[in-house]
């Protein structure tokens, strides 16, 4: 036995030894998991513990309802996690088609220079670029 778990038992006065010859003496898991639970139980770990929630019940209580209410923030974006994708779907497929809405457009603005708008007809290259965003091929500027 080595680690954290033989410190306890050194610091609570058990012997490493004599607890090593015990759990060599079970025959499943099992049987090792109940020595270890009763050694601990023996020490008093249950009443530490407890004292440990009754002293600092304010820190349970906050970490209870931190707890609620995360469970049921995981509720809501489970039941609203379809409509959320949803309205990103379509909010994707706007985007695209008011861009190329814009490019549709006869003229479109290019820049400012001393208050005149210079404009200028959308290019191929642009049409191009908006289709192939959208996965799509074979948009013409008409």
């Amino acid at each position: 036995m080595t680690g954290n778990f033989a410190d306890v038992l050194n610091w609570a006065g058990t012997s490493e030894d004599a607890f090593n010859t015990q759990l060599q003496a079970t025959s499943s898991s099992t049987e090792r998991a109940k020595l270890v639970l009763q050694e601990l139980a023996r020490q008093g770990l249950a009443e530490v513990g407890q004292a440990w929630r009754d002293t600092n019940a304010d820190i349970v209580a906050a970490n209870d309802s931190q707890r609620r209410f995360e469970a049921a923030q995981a509720g809501w974006g489970r039941a609203f996690l379809p409509l959320r994708d949803k309205l990103r779907d379509i909010s994707a497929s706007e985007c695209c088609f008011s861009q190329i809405l814009l490019m549709a457009l006869p003229v479109r603005l290019t820049n400012w220079e001393k208050s005149q708008i210079k404009l200028q007809r959308p290019s191929e290259l642009d049409w191009k670029r908006c289709s192939a965003s959208m996965g799509r091929s074979g948009i013409k500027n008409k």
